[in-house]
Formats: structure tokens, C-alpha cells, sequence
């Protein structure tokens, strides 16, 4: 079966190659050479889709003498070694991981994206995750990067309105994914 695309259907940021599907900004391999893919210009005429996604899809968490890690259940690929305390399932293509009562965050390839330095993580809504330092909350995005600034007594996670609910000094009100005061405090 040929399929016709001038970009996968199901990463849009990536390119084919006969190694294997790679990011286009980093060139790293999102899935590595074990799958049959060739590229003559746009038209794809051998790849094993199917079992790339269930590949993917088949990341779950283990435990070995009391630690945690990741592995791909479809071929038993071990993809994060079981050093961590513990591992939160996958929210927006990562995972939480906890290192000595640090948390950061994985991607399903096992790359560290966030190191463990909070001391509270909730999973990524709306592409954003709540992160605690001291005892103050704030918010990181996919990279990693502080987009709410870490000063807060407490925020909630962003709702389907893309507000959250924040405390600072007593007081509460909303912000939006911008860090702008909605209903101010």
C-alpha cells in the first residue's frame, strides 16, 4: 500500500528517513532504525506504521528491587533504567519522574527533558505543567522552561479556559497561560 503525504500523519514535526522517523529541528531519532521505511520524495512505500505507534504506545512504567523505570512492552526495550523512586504515567508525551525526592520529566524515548529539581510536579495540561520550588508554585512548558514564574502560594492546573486559580499573600484569582491576572488578586 502507498501512502502520499508530504508530512507523517501523526508527527508533524518530523522527516522520514531510511534510518528511521527523526525530529526535524534536532535530526534525533523519535523511532529508531528498526523499522522498514523508505522515502523516494514525497511518497512513502515501506513502513511499518502500525507497529511504530504500538512501539510507542507500549511504554509502561516496571519496578526492579524497588526502583522504577520504562520499557517498550512490544519488544521488552528497556528505555529508562530503574533508578527512580517513582514514575507518573504520561501526560502530553511525558512523564514525571522522581529522583531522590526531585521531580522532573522524560519524553517516551527516555530522554531527560526537565532534570528532578522540584519538589512537586503535576502532568502537563494544555501544554504547561504546575512545578513547585520551595514552597512556592509556578509553571514550566515542554522544554522545561519557566513560563509562570515560580512566586505563587499555591495554582491549580489550567482548565479547559486556559485559567488557573492562584494564591499569593491571602489573596486568589485567576491567571491565563500568559501569566496575566485575569481577576486580579
Amino acid at each position: 500500500m502507498l501512502l502520499k503525504t508530504s508530512t507523517p500523519p501523526f508527527i508533524i514535526s518530523s522527516i522520514w528517513t531510511k534510518r528511521g522517523i527523526n525530529n526535524a529541528d534536532t535530526n534525533e531519532p523519535i523511532i529508531r532504525n528498526t523499522y522498514d521505511i523508505e522515502v523516494t520524495s514525497d511518497v512513502i512505500k515501506r513502513c511499518s506504521l502500525k507497529n511504530a505507534i504500538e512501539k510507542i504506545n507500549s511504554i509502561s512504567k516496571f519496578e526492579e528491587n524497588g526502583k522504577y523505570g520504562l520499557i517498550y512492552k512490544a519488544d521488552d526495550e528497556i528505555v529508562l533504567r530503574p533508578i527512580y523512586d517513582d514514575i507518573k504515567p504520561f501526560s502530553e508525551g511525558l512523564a514525571a519522574i522522581q529522583l531522590n525526592t526531585k521531580w522532573g520529566f522524560v519524553n517516551k524515548l527516555g530522554e531527560i527533558i526537565v532534570s528532578p529539581q522540584y519538589l512537586h510536579v503535576e502532568n502537563f495540561a494544555y501544554g504547561y505543567a504546575k512545578v513547585q520550588k520551595g514552597a512556592k508554585d509556578g509553571f514550566i512548558d515542554k522544554t522545561g522552561e519557566i513560563v509562570i514564574p515560580i512566586r505563587y502560594d499555591f495554582v491549580s492546573s489550567f482548565d479547559e479556559n486556559e485559567l488557573a486559580l492562584v494564591k499569593k499573600d491571602g489573596k486568589y484569582g485567576y491567571i491565563n497561560r500568559w501569566g496575566r491576572e485575569i481577576i486580579p488578586l
